[in-house]
């Protein structure tokens, strides 16, 4: 999955050090929202 490389390059960056319990839900939640919506999109064509 390109985005799991992504979140991994920003926290081996450090760009979420500290921050990563708080981001990650977040994160997820936006993630499986792209995928539901992916999906309704894909179904309507």
């Amino acid at each position: 999955m390109r985005c799991k490389g992504i979140i991994s390059i920003l926290v081996r960056r450090g760009i979420f050090a500290g921050r990563v319990q708080v981001n990650l839900p977040a994160l997820w939640y936006n993630f499986l929202w792209f995928i539901l919506g992916l999906a309704y999109k894909l179904e309507a064509d």
